[in-house]
């Protein structure tokens, strides 16, 4: 059961002034996370624009510096179709990497989602695959590759925490009677349900994700001044579940 810091996602400079772009940001948000105590690093290559990418020059640039100064923690990066559409493009990208994340998040609802992971695997890289609704369990499942994936990131983008949680219920239905060693990560999007969710991570003893992708604040109304900040507070409320 670990905490992952998502250190950027899609998010802008325009979402928190706060939210790292550049590499030296990226890299600077990650060490002070890992102080902060998360256990892996996950976040969203960019470009020298600051915009998401999956060329391999900027994955191989990124990568070797976060690996420099963080050799034991693992560090992984997303998939995501969004940052190019066209799925045999984004293929061609991902197998001219060069420089390896430890693990890559996978997006079941995506286009050939079997197509990405096969290649990733043929590259050593572990999977975690994210499911956001019942129906991409069933997906995963028939594609025959639910035992390569190391992880489950379930991850409901409902915008209110009880229809989230519904759908978590829902998904648990379908994943745990088929799961052995597979890890679950639990997490949510924005204030409406991201503590909630890892509240409810912490009491069913999941892993679980905090960081900039997932919200931009810390409270209601105050935006968060780091990636650590986020990280400290789940783990506050990590120790409030423990003692209650």
């Amino acid at each position: 059961m670990i905490i992952k810091a998502a250190l950027n996602g899609g998010r802008t400079k325009i979402d928190n002034p706060n939210v790292p772009v550049t590499v030296e940001e990226i890299l600077n948000e990650a060490v002070q996370s890992v102080i902060a105590g998360a256990q892996e690093i996950h976040f969203h290559v960019r470009d020298k624009n600051g915009i998401e990418s999956l060329n391999g020059q900027f994955v191989a640039e990124q990568m070797s510096l976060l690996k420099r100064f963080l050799p034991q923690i693992p560090i992984g990066i997303s998939t995501g179709e969004w940052m190019e559409s066209d799925v045999d493009k984004r293929k061609q990208l991902i197998k001219e990497w060069t420089v390896l994340p430890d693990f890559v998040s996978v997006n079941i609802s995506e286009d050939n989602f079997e197509g990405i992971i096969e290649i990733l695997l043929e590259k050593g890289i572990s999977i975690e695959a994210g499911i956001s609704t019942p129906q991409e369990v069933i997906a995963l499942v028939k594609s025959g590759l639910l035992k390569h994936c190391f992880r489950i990131l379930i991850e409901p983008d409902d915008l209110t925490l009880q229809d989230a949680l519904n759908n978590v219920s829902e998904i648990e239905k379908i994943i745990l009677p088929v799961l052995t060693s597979h890890d679950i990560l639990l997490h949510g999007y924005n204030n409406d349900t991201c503590w909630g969710l890892v509240e409810k991570a912490f009491e069913r003893k999941y892993s679980t994700r905090i960081g900039f992708e997932d919200t931009v604040f810390i409270d209601e109304n105050i935006k968060a001044t780091s990636n650590a900040e986020l990280i400290k507070k789940a783990l506050s409320l990590k120790q409030t579940i423990h003692d209650s």
